[in-house]
């Protein structure tokens, strides 16, 4: 784990376990201010890891965070498993060439649950790969861009309620796009491009309205994600234009910034892009729209973090301490939003059994906070792929991933971010622990999205605070 910014208090103090409260023991130097307008950051948690009888029960945890969306992984392999029949109508739903059966349950019940879908489409069905020249994981090889056009007039059609969409997942991974480099060449963001032209046009000719992303971009790479970026748009290492180029049409932007560290950790190599390197992504977009290398049917491109977690140290000895984790939740949600990202999600709603499989970055553990509930062969197995009501809560982390406060110490002044839950506008309340109790300390309105900030001069260089919604007590 890398070590905390300079002048970073290690002092942690326990989130109260109640929805108007939230308190935070930090103080940073030299955390660099960002000029940036209030701008909304909505939050997601990934489609869970449960079978269709635990629908319900997640998608209410995943309210219960807070979120407003939830992020569903639609394979392409599994709606349209067969080549639709020479002369049908492959934009039609009703093409006998799909099978919306698996994909319904889970849309539609998140929808029920008062959830809006962000779907990501990505793993192209064996009929519409070309493997004439080339290998590699079933769904990644040479997808028809033509055929994924296709598909996603069908999707829109099908489902006229989702609104947002992403365009496949980690593409600048050969596992889950191929080939990535031809002849010593970058070639997976010109075969990108393709598909993302393809599915934008088509899901727009349904829905005009609708927010297309592309992205989705790994951390860890086959190609760097700026070097992605660079080829997808047509620009050269100090980000002008090169060559004719095909526009890129998109709506937002994406990516997937893990950290080996901290919030601002960055990556460490000249194009990759963890949390702390986002403002150099959102530079490179810029840089796209400038060179009129992307077209959108909105008003600007959103930039969105699609993916993101850290796993904790229960059970994975080698993860984040709970404590730090609900730290951290905070602490990541504001370098996003200062980076200008608008939508947030988390990945995982519930960790899967340690150490069979590698993700333990849920919200909710895999029954209980121990390896006892892991192991296939025990009776009390938590199960892989089902959730069960017994599945304790991250509280702490659930309650900042909801009501994310900070407070840094900047310049001789203190500097706070948060906002309030299910961001809304709310009066809050932000108080100092003294040996008497709480003192109240600022104000801070929250607008119509929920963000609030605050600035004064102090000299104070440590502490506990917490913010607090107006009206609500700890008792």
């Amino acid at each position: 784990m890398a070590s905390p910014p300079p002048g970073e208090t290690l002092s942690i103090c326990k989130h109260p376990r109640r929805l108007g409260v939230l308190c935070c023991a930090l103080f940073v130097l030299g955390i660099p201010a960002a000029a940036q307008a209030a701008h909304s950051l909505a939050t997601a948690v990934e489609q869970p890891n449960a079978g269709s009888s635990e629908l319900d029960m997640a998608y209410s945890r995943i309210k219960g965070a807070g979120a407003k969306y939830v992020r569903i992984v639609l394979y392409w392999s599994t709606v349209q498993p067969s080549r639709p029949a020479a002369g049908t109508n492959a934009r039609n739903p009703s093409n006998a060439s799909y099978d919306w059966a698996q994909s319904d349950v889970r849309v539609n019940r998140a929808l029920a649950a008062g959830l809006a879908p962000i779907i990501t489409v990505w793993r192209a069905p064996r009929w519409a790969e070309d493997r004439s020249v080339y290998g590699g994981e079933p769904g990644t090889v040479k997808p028809s861009a033509a055929a994924f056009g296709h598909l996603a007039v069908a999707l829109a059609k099908h489902y006229p309620r989702v609104h947002k969409w992403e365009v496949w997942n980690e593409p600048n991974l050969d596992h889950f796009l191929t080939p990535q480099i031809v002849g010593g060449k970058v070639y997976s963001p010109r075969m990108y491009r393709g598909l993302l032209n393809a599915f934008t046009a088509g899901i727009h000719h349904v829905d005009r309205h609708a927010t297309v992303a592309a992205g989705s971009l790994a951390r860890r790479y086959r190609v760097a994600p700026l070097r992605f970026m660079r080829g997808l748009f047509c620009l050269d290492d100090n980000l002008k234009p090169r060559g004719r180029c095909v526009v890129s049409h998109l709506d937002a932007w994406s990516h997937h910034p893990y950290t080996d560290g901290g919030p601002f950790d960055k990556q460490g190599f000249k194009d990759g892009v963890s949390l702390g390197d986002l403002p150099r992504m959102r530079k490179t977009l810029h840089a796209a729209i400038a060179a009129h290398r992307v077209a959108t049917t909105h008003r600007s491109v959103a930039f969105w973090v699609s993916e993101f977690s850290w796993d904790t140290d229960a059970p994975d000895p080698k993860a984040v301490p709970e404590n730090l984790h609900a730290r951290w939740v905070s602490e990541a949600l504001y370098q996003a939003w200062r980076s200008g990202v608008t939508l947030f999600v988390w990945h995982q709603l519930r960790d899967r059994p340690f150490p069979a499989t590698q993700y333990q970055s849920g919200l909710y553990f895999c029954g209980n906070p121990s390896v006892s509930d892991d192991d296939s062969k025990s009776s009390s197995y938590c199960g892989d792929g089902h959730m069960l009501s017994r599945d304790a809560a991250k509280t702490d982390s659930i309650v900042a991933f909801r009501f994310p406060f900070v407070i840094y110490r900047v310049n001789g002044h203190l500097k706070l971010w948060g906002r309030t839950p299910y961001s809304n506008a709310r009066k809050v309340l932000i108080e100092r622990k003294t040996s008497s109790g709480w003192s109240r300390q600022k104000t801070a309105s929250a607008g119509a999205n929920g963000i609030f900030t605050r600035r004064w001069p102090s000299s104070r260089r440590d502490g506990i605070y917490r913010a607090r919604l107006a009206g609500t007590t700890t008792s």
